[in-house]
């Protein structure tokens, strides 16, 4: 492997900058406080029930490009403490908003518990989209990528990622008058399994072309999904708003049902592999899966990793056992 180039190294220094010392509000209405580290799926009821007995899983992270310029992606462990989480709210309105989540007793069929998780997917979408906009900005100021950079390639991302936070700040706005008076605007299906010790939650919308660059906002139809390890089933909870649903996304949602055992490891593997970032497994199950299956999941990242269309498969099972 060759050394990196400039280029990739004052990007990746951005990157760095923009997501570990820039300081984010929350994302309430009105609030102005500085968000804190808000868990996608929390530490107690959830996560905690797949992890370690030192309080660890294995999540699926970025590679710094500049260190590792082939693989995209590692399975990585980490602290329960840093388990999917964004700086999305402050300790208040992340308190106050999904108290009836955090609770140990919840019921994942109810509307409203589906809302919860499903609202604050999309506020890590958000949230990330924001960080990448900032990004872009800096890198397009930056003097020291002067003749290095594709401005025109730069700025038509940029679009594209400020018509992304445009629908998904419309979103947003439709789950907080949701929340408030329930009229059934989303759908949402809930289905139970045994227990595979995996966990995720995000909102994702495929496009029905390959290349993502040229999105436009017709194109956004998103999925709200959230995979929840309880403590002796895995519940999935997944759904769409009515006014941005098409064929694809409704057969999507009902694709989750009645899947057996290897129906649903292929389809959580496709969802992980082509799908979602925001996902993570139990240290135990890591340590039996096949390792080929795991090098195939690292190199579809890499080679995958701007497929964004309805029409991606995978062709092998994340969660083969390695035989004995």
């Amino acid at each position: 492997m060759g050394k990196p180039d400039t280029y990739s190294i004052i990007t990746n220094k951005i990157k760095k900058n923009v997501k570990k010392r820039v300081k984010w509000n929350c994302l309430t209405v009105g609030c102005e406080n500085t968000s804190i580290k808000s868990h996608l799926l929390q530490q107690n009821g959830i996560l905690n029930n797949i992890s370690t007995d030192d309080n660890h899983l294995i999540e699926m992270r970025m590679v710094d490009y500049v260190k590792s310029q082939r693989a995209m992606v590692e399975l990585k462990k980490i602290g329960i403490k840093q388990a999917i989480s964004f700086p999305l709210f402050c300790s208040s309105c992340d308190t106050n908003i999904f108290k009836p989540i955090e609770s140990s007793v919840f019921d994942t069929s109810e509307y409203k518990t589906q809302l919860l998780f499903s609202y604050r997917s999309l506020c890590s979408e958000l949230r990330k989209q924001q960080i990448s906009q900032l990004f872009k900005e800096r890198c397009l100021n930056a003097s020291t990528l002067r003749g290095l950079l594709d401005r025109n390639i730069m700025n038509e991302s940029l679009r594209n990622t400020r018509n992304s936070i445009k629908d998904l700040e419309l979103n947003k706005s439709k789950f907080e008058s949701e929340l408030t008076s329930e009229k059934g605007i989303f759908t949402f299906k809930t289905y139970y399994y045994p227990l595979i010790e995996v966990y995720g939650s995000a909102t994702f919308s495929p496009t029905n072309f390959t290349f993502s660059l040229y999105q436009t906002p017709d194109n956004f139809k998103n999925i709200y999904i959230n995979i929840i390890p309880e403590q002796s089933r895995l519940t999935i909870i997944v759904g769409y708003a009515n006014h941005a649903s098409n064929k694809w996304t409704e057969e999507y949602v009902d694709s989750w049902s009645n899947l057996s055992k290897i129906g649903l490891e292929q389809k959580l593997t496709e969802l992980f592999a082509t799908r979602i970032e925001t996902w993570g497994l139990s240290e135990e199950l890591f340590k039996k899966i096949n390792r080929k299956n795991i090098k195939k999941f690292i190199d579809h990242w890499r080679d995958e990793g701007n497929d964004f269309s309805y029409y991606q498969k995978v062709d092998f099972n994340l969660f083969e056992i390695n035989s004995i």
